[in-house]
């Protein structure tokens, strides 16, 4: 009997304690889970999804991020002046991050002037185009189906929000079905692929891998390059239509391939041979923030082992 209590005990010591581990480890995750901001002045996150709306308020009179002169005289943008991009996501960013209240910011990203178009470049949206301050602008479907791939998506980016390879969540309306994320450069193609496209797949396969984030759509028209970083987009199928994980990075390293094979072949000499990977500082830290991912990760795992093994204790004790 006293054994029985004993283990009755140890049952409530596990799971109270596994609830406040999980609970802390999801707080973790989240504080993890921060847009990219200003490495010097470690500005608040602009995703608030818990934020409740509060009544919409004139932004007229906030500052926009204004595109370069040239570029808006000429009324087109430049999608290949990695500097001018990079310069006005950063511009973006810092403004964002100064509007606290998350009406306030979808009202300023909705009257953003549309500057360039993706024409036939998603079929799994109903819009996607550029706006000022190089915003893009994806718009799902109003259907089931478009509201379950606007859900994976934010969740996606959401997870990859603070790493490389990926664009950044700015902001996303659930009401509209709208996600408002970083411009990612052009698809890749042995134009504009980056040499050194091996590390950078390695980092890719390791960041999703350990954030169990699963695109299921690589194809060529979702791997884009931006001055020499490789980067993933679209995530609305993300874990669905049943590809494992390690099926989804075959595709992408095959397609990675091909691009080098193609580049090596033709002997392109416009090739962008940039190799300070100028992301490693952009994205300072990103991998200190994935191995501590992966140890709360490990733990838990052993955490919950510990648990399911003595519940089973406990039902063999009951059957004698």
């Amino acid at each position: 009997m006293n054994q029985y209590l004993l283990l009755q005990q140890q049952q409530y010591y596990y799971q109270n304690y596994y609830k406040k581990f999980y609970s802390q480890s999801i707080l973790d995750v989240k504080n993890q889970q921060k847009p990219i901001l200003d490495v010097k002045n470690q500005q608040k996150p602009i995703l608030d999804v818990k934020e409740q709306q509060k009544p919409i308020l004139d932004v007229k009179e906030q500052q926009k991020p204004i595109l370069d002169k040239e570029v808006k005289e000429n009324n087109k943008i430049d999608l290949e002046n990695y500097k001018l991009i990079k310069d006005e996501i950063k511009k973006t960013i810092n403004f964002l991050s100064k509007i606290k209240n998350k009406r306030l910011r979808l009202n300023y990203l909705e009257n953003l002037k549309t500057v360039h178009k993706f024409n036939n470049e998603n079929n799994n949206s109903l819009e996607v185009c550029l706006l000022e301050g190089y915003i893009v602008k994806k718009k799902c479907f109003g259907t089931s189906l478009g509201n379950y791939m606007f859900q994976n998506e934010v969740s996606a980016l959401s997870k990859l929000n603070g790493y490389p390879h990926f664009p950044i969540l700015f902001e996303y309306d659930p009401d509209k079905l709208i996600i408002y994320m970083s411009y990612c450069g052009n698809t890749i193609s042995s134009k504009n692929t980056a040499l050194n496209w091996k590390e950078q797949f390695n980092e890719i396969s390791e960041i999703m891998t350990v954030l169990k984030v699963n695109s299921n759509d690589m194809i060529p028209r979702n791997i884009c390059c931006l001055d020499n970083e490789i980067k993933i987009i679209d995530f609305g199928l993300n874990t669905v239509f049943g590809k494992t994980i390690n099926e989804v990075l075959n595709d992408l390293y095959g397609q990675l391939s091909n691009i080098n094979k193609q580049n090596q072949n033709n002997n392109n000499i416009n090739i962008n041979n940039n190799l300070e990977l100028n992301y490693l500082i952009e994205y300072k830290g990103w991998k200190e923030k994935l191995e501590n991912y992966k140890k709360k990760e490990i733990q838990m795992k052993e955490l919950h082992n510990k648990f399911q093994q003595h519940l089973k204790d406990l039902k063999n004790f009951r059957k004698k």
